[in-house]
């Protein structure tokens, strides 16, 4: 089918493009069927009676949905099968309606018969027309009989030239009616046959269905729907719906019933959108719209990240990359009841709706950005390759300001515009506390030796950024509680207006207090914790002869100490470790002792070493060894862990000097 790979794919999976492409196009018409019955005959497909009428009107509702069946449910296959059978009705339907006209207009208009260059004109136009549509339908339905290959709809030929010879009138029209019940009856005659096939081919994909049905239960339903509502044939068919409202709002080719006083192009753009999200089914449509294009956002945010800024692999959002703009869209098109809206009131609520959707995506693009800007000033010196990432940062602070800005002038002020404002503004604030750390790494970089205080820079900074959040969260729930409490006509608010705003009040109030003041806490407890430990001087660390084996760079006074375990570390890298664990990195034991610990390990020692007071005289009176009788060790005289660990390798040193 293809000679070669296209767009970088193998021609394996340049098939399957073609294919889901195409199967995506030709599903189209089943999806704007779906959605007319949807919108307007759900109410009407139940019989009010069962009278023949009753019966019939209900029938007549229901020939959308099963037609539109017909286009999402079928394979490839079929599917091409149903539209050449259908490309086949249309033809033969125009050349009975030309044929009827043509004997209309000969009967209506006795001037028409008179011989010239029009009256040939005329006949040989039909002629070559029902010639053209006998060619169409025979290599649509690939007809085998021979008597059928050449009579639809070929054989209206035989009533135009009997006109063109100039017969009566009454004769063509006879020969013309003879024509049409021929047609007709070729017609029954390979529709009953067809529709033979079709009840096979029904049975035997209900015989399907119902093993389907059996394994999965309920499951098997829910395939069906599922079948019905791809997702990509939705979000062809809402960006078909959106370019043919562009193309008539460009042309100007309906007369629209509201003034827009804004002419502003955003507003257009609203307006727009407001006027395709009319149904239940566009509504659908428009979320799995907006979760495409937030898809394709993000990974072209990741590819731009990748590909200039040159890291093995970018940020990751909270969820799959747009996930969270289609169901925040989907859950204010309900809230709001976007489909119930008439114009211009819907505009409003999608303007509503849209900001949340990009103030989602903003946030989305910054979860991606930012962990390669501050991995920047340490995988690259080159300062070209910063460029990219600090760019779409500063785009993220710039962005949700101009949002805020334009929020606050064209739409009212109410709690879903403060929800608005708060996201934007947060997004910005965490994109402008993103900079000032990747200057602060940048500037550590650039230093002969590190910092030491690099790391308190960055907690600040850290602080800074969660305040400003939460004084923005605290703005929004004040502003929400004044809404309902102090405004007069605040009584239309719903249960979900207060699930909101208690959602506010935990997730980004209590929420961010309590784990800031946890964070504050276990820093200032790791500061303590460390004026406990004792500074290595200069001849310890000639001694001990290392690096730091936290960042593995030489260590020097005062800026390395000594844990309990004897090990040595850069006292900045130690208070790092302290943050995230108690342990050693070395030995796992723990870095500071309690005194309780201390205690319990110099009695073991103690024990250990058989050096109390009547372990001394029984060692005395068993091996015959004298020792001073004024020698009483206290707990003062016991030798620590470390001087044992000393006493025993000067003892080894011995040893080998003696050997």
């Amino acid at each position: 089918m293809l000679d070669g790979p296209m767009w970088g794919l193998t021609p394996e999976q340049d098939s399957k493009a073609v294919y889901r492409v195409l199967l995506t196009l030709l599903r189209l018409p089943g999806a704007f069927l779906l959605d007319i019955w949807w919108d307007s005959h759900t109410t009407e497909i139940i019989p009010r009676s069962i009278q023949l009428e009753d019966l019939a009107n209900s029938g007549w509702h229901l020939l959308p949905l099963i037609v539109a069946s017909c286009f999402l449910l079928l394979p490839l296959r079929e599917l091409v099968n149903f539209y050449l059978h259908i490309i086949s009705g249309a033809c033969l339907s125009l050349s009975v309606f030309s044929a009827y006209h043509f004997s209309e207009e000969e009967i209506s208009q006795p001037g028409a018969r008179k011989f010239g260059s029009g009256y040939v004109k005329h006949h040989m136009t039909n002629g070559a027309s029902y010639i053209m549509m006998t060619k169409i339908i025979r290599w649509c339905l690939d007809i085998k009989n021979p008597v059928f290959r050449e009579i639809c709809p070929q054989l209206y030929l035989l009533p135009l030239s009997v006109s063109f010879i100039g017969a009566p009138l009454e004769a063509v029209q006879w020969i013309t009616n003879v024509t049409h019940g021929a047609l007709a009856i070729f017609v029954g005659v390979y529709s009953f046959s067809i529709l033979g096939k079709g009840v096979l081919y029904v049975h035997q994909k209900s015989i399907d269905y119902s093993l389907i049905r059996q394994e999965l239960g309920l499951g098997a339903l829910v395939l069906v729907v599922r079948r019905m509502m791809e997702p990509t044939v939705l979000g062809a068919y809402f960006l078909a719906q959106l370019l043919a409202q562009i193309w008539s709002d460009v042309l100007v080719l309906e007369d629209k019933s509201y003034i827009i006083q804004d002419s502003d192009w955003l507003v257009q753009v609203l307006v727009t959108l407001s006027e395709v999200i009319y149904s239940p089914m566009m509504l659908i449509a428009f979320c799995i719209f907006i979760m495409a294009v937030s898809s394709l956002l993000v990974a072209g945010t990741q590819a731009l990240l990748a590909r200039f800024a040159n890291v093995a692999g970018a940020g990751e959002p909270a969820l799959p990359g747009g996930t969270t703009e289609g169901i925040v869209t989907f859950v204010l098109g309900l809230q709001t009841g976007l489909t119930d809206l008439e114009m211009p009131g819907r505009v409003g609520a999608v303007s509503i709706i849209m900001f949340v959707v990009v103030a989602s995506l903003l946030q989305s693009c910054l979860d991606i950005t930012y962990p390669v800007l501050l991995s920047m000033p340490t995988v690259h010196r080159r300062f070209s390759r910063h460029i990219v990432p600090i760019t779409l940062t500063l785009l993220l602070t710039v962005i949700p300001m101009w949002m805020v800005y334009a929020l606050l002038t064209k739409v009212s002020s109410d709690l879903w515009t403060l929800v608005i404002v708060s996201s934007c503004l947060v997004t910005a604030v965490q994109s402008l506390g993103h900079l000032v750390t990747y200057t602060i790494i940048a500037w550590d970089c650039q230093q002969t030796v590190p910092s030491p205080n690099t790391d308190d820079y960055i907690f600040w900074v850290k602080g800074a950024t969660k305040f400003g959040e939460l004084l923005l969260a605290v703005a929004v729930v004040g502003g929400g509680f004044y809404e309902s409490w102090v405004d007069e006509e605040s009584t239309d608010w719903s249960m979900l207006n207060w699930l909101v705003l208690l959602s506010h009040c935990y997730f980004n109030i209590f929420t961010r207090v309590t784990q800031g003041w946890s964070s504050y806490l276990a820093r200032r407890k790791t500061s303590e914790r460390l004026t406990l430990l004792r500074v290595a001087t200069e001849k310890e660390l000639s001694d001990h002869g290392d690096v730091c084996s936290i960042c593995y760079m030489e260590m020097e006074n005062p800026s390395a100490v000594i844990t309990d375990c004897q090990h040595f570390f850069h006292k900045g890298c130690l208070k790092k470790w302290l943050v995230v664990q108690d342990n050693c990195p070395l030995c796992t034991k723990p870095i500071v002792k309690s005194e309780e610990e201390k205690g319990e390990r110099v009695a073991a020692d103690a024990e250990e070493e058989g050096v109390t007071d009547f372990e001394s005289e029984d060692n005395e009176e068993d091996l015959g060894q004298v020792k001073p009788a004024e020698q009483n060790l206290s707990e003062e005289n016991f030798l620590s862990d470390s001087d044992l660990r000393r006493r025993t390798i000067r003892a080894e040193e011995n040893l080998f000097e003696g050997d």
